[in-house]
């Protein structure tokens, strides 16, 4: 004998539940931003940072205090003078939370200098196999690196031999399936392991 369906009743309040755990998990994201007030900022050189905003009086001046939202926390606080903004837009911390920069080259400058370093990813050479990275990245003296084009398919360039001598045997792979970031490319890192190579146009070829 079939069991018997559930009620109108039981069906409204399995579905009440759920909106309420998907509300519960929705503020939950929310509150890991503390209070105040957000915006999104627009300085001028084409600087965009998305975080929470102040007003700061320094040294007889007033500044905005911006603390850039970055993997769902608080960057510390930077101060920029007011005429140098051309447009700020307040948003919810919702909207703070949901547009924050993903990748550390959507970061300004100023910002960025305030991430803490990371260890460069290094590959270590098998030894009972020749001294060559994985994957065939680097073919003898060229370097190759590859972008995710705007059509979808995978894109190659070659390092000139002026380049070469700077790229070690490591590398960073920083990829994305949003036309937004199409231009993410495979960054190369130089022999200091600091510097990388984030958008083809600023190879130098």
């Amino acid at each position: 004998m079939a069991a018997p369906s559930p009620s109108h009743h039981e069906k409204e309040t399995t579905m009440s539940l759920d909106d309420k755990m998907a509300q519960a998990n929705a503020v939950a994201d929310v509150l890991e931003l503390p209070d105040g007030e957000y915006a999104i900022v627009e300085v001028m050189g084409h600087r965009t940072m998305i975080g929470r905003v102040a007003e700061v009086e320094r040294f007889g001046a007033k500044f905005v205090g911006i603390e850039p939202v970055w993997t769902d926390k608080l960057l510390p606080q930077l101060l920029v003078g007011g005429a140098s903004i051309y447009q700020l837009t307040p948003c919810s911390r919702e909207t703070a939370q949901r547009r924050q920069a993903k990748y550390e080259y959507q970061l300004p400058p100023p910002v960025k200098e305030t991430l803490p370093e990371e260890p460069p990813l290094l590959i270590e050479a098998q030894p009972d196999k020749p001294e060559r990275p994985a994957h065939g990245l680097f073919d003898d003296e060229i370097a190759i690196i590859m972008r995710l084009g705007r059509d979808g398919k995978v894109q190659h360039k070659k390092l000139g031999p002026a380049v070469n001598e700077l790229v070690e045997r490591q590398y960073v792979m920083l990829q994305s399936s949003t036309p937004d970031d199409a231009d993410t490319v495979m960054a190369v890192l130089t022999s200091k392991g600091q510097e990388a190579f984030e958008r083809i146009d600023d190879l130098p070829f």
